[in-house]
């Protein structure tokens, strides 16, 4: 039996087109989402992942990975605000110690994360710190701060980090190649910084919890951030090169932060 072909639709009146072909498609379309291995997502500009507390701090922040590391505070007197601004999108704003939001552990063990992170420090000490991925005090190697140097400071004996401190709003990517001996890279707006490392023989990750706003064993003064943190993305993995160059060109777009 000869099948029934219908003619080309071009050939048709717009009127008679089917429904779902007239439908624009969404502009742009990328979200880190798209890219595999995502631990942890927050998002100050989404409101809707924000929850404030009376005086308009900030009582807990929803992790938009999917995986519900949801970074919180239950003391009042410890909770930074939402009261800034950047690219005219809200942002979470930390005045240092105590101010600190904490989650359930990302990663642990040797492990490879990259981590990108939007914000801006105004503190003078190099190592306060934006996200800590590891509380473990106890290992060499078990921490995992990412501090505005901009560096990793793996605490417990070692130490890596790269170039001096950045003070301006800036795209932050770190991240693990080899934790066996401690390999790390960084980016600073997409442009790639050289790495030195002092005593670092390897990472090791045994923690319970993240932090973001404060690092370090047991939240020494030194690590809590004086700045702002717009974003943090957390992948398990080393990215390829294409990856993070889409991560830190939405963000760019997102934040108004060019890239190098």
């Amino acid at each position: 039996m000869r099948q029934y072909r219908p003619g080309p639709l071009r050939n048709l009146p717009i009127q008679s087109l089917p429904r779902r072909l007239l439908r624009p498609r969404a502009s742009g379309g990328f979200s880190p989402t798209n890219i595999a291995d995502m631990a942890l997502w927050l998002d100050a500009a989404d409101a809707a992942t924000v929850s404030l507390d009376a005086s308009s701090n900030v009582e807990q922040w929803n992790d938009k990975s999917g995986n519900g590391r949801h970074a919180g505070q239950t003391t009042a007197a410890n909770r930074p605000d939402y009261a800034s601004t950047l690219n005219g999108k809200s942002v979470v704003g930390f005045s240092g110690s105590p101010e600190v939001l904490t989650g359930a552990q990302i990663v642990s063990g040797a492990a490879t994360p990259t981590v990108f992170v939007v914000g801006r420090a105004t503190g003078t000490n190099a190592q306060e710190c934006f996200v800590n991925l590891s509380s473990d005090s106890a290992t060499v190697g078990g921490h995992f701060n990412v501090t505005f140097e901009p560096g990793l400071r793996i605490i417990g004996g070692a130490t890596t980090f790269a170039g001096a401190s950045i003070v301006t709003e800036s795209i932050f990517t770190l991240g693990v190649s080899n934790p066996s001996v401690g390999d790390a890279y960084c980016y600073v707006n997409g442009d790639e910084r050289s790495v030195s490392s002092t005593g670092v023989t390897s990472i090791n990750l045994n923690g319970t919890q993240y932090s973001v706003g404060a690092g370090g064993a047991g939240f020494a003064a030194s690590y809590f951030l004086n700045g702002i943190v717009a974003e943090i993305l957390v992948y398990t993995r080393v990215l390829t090169d294409a990856e993070r160059q889409r991560v830190e060109s939405y963000l760019s777009a997102k934040w108004g932060i060019a890239l190098a």
